[in-house]
């Protein structure tokens, strides 16, 4: 088997109406009114780019927009606005251009990729207003 690495890409300009979800990393510069779900890799919602629904990745990058929930299972990084609950079973960063809108951050132990499908995880939780 080969140890490529498989990356997405939704450019700019593309719209997705419906839920995106990949075995791979995947990076976003478009909209998406539906939610994000990657098993491995990096989810990168980039500059520019709007997600309507939720975000669930081994890493999460955000530098763009999420109206929704963010899980991460390792490490998130936030650059960009959220505006919902962000979940991370690592680390988390939260950059210069950060604009948490009523988010709530907790930090809980996300082990696989059908964990981040429950609603009832037991997490510390701190709300920024």
């Amino acid at each position: 088997m080969s140890a490529i690495p498989y990356f997405s890409f939704l450019q700019a300009g593309f719209t997705v109406h419906g839920d995106i979800v990949s075995d791979h990393g995947l990076t976003c510069v478009g909209l998406v009114d539906g939610n994000i779900a990657s098993t491995n890799g990096l989810v990168h919602i980039a500059k520019g780019s709007v997600v309507r629904g939720n975000v669930v990745g081994e890493h999460v990058v955000l530098d763009g927009t999420v109206e929704g929930e963010i899980r991460a299972r390792s490490s998130v990084l936030l650059n960009g606005r959220v505006k919902g609950r962000v979940i991370y079973g690592g680390t988390i960063r939260l950059g210069e251009g950060a604009d948490l809108e009523g988010a709530t951050l907790s930090r809980a132990p996300i082990l696989e990729y059908s964990e981040t499908t429950r609603t009832d995880t037991a997490a510390h939780s701190e709300t920024i207003s």
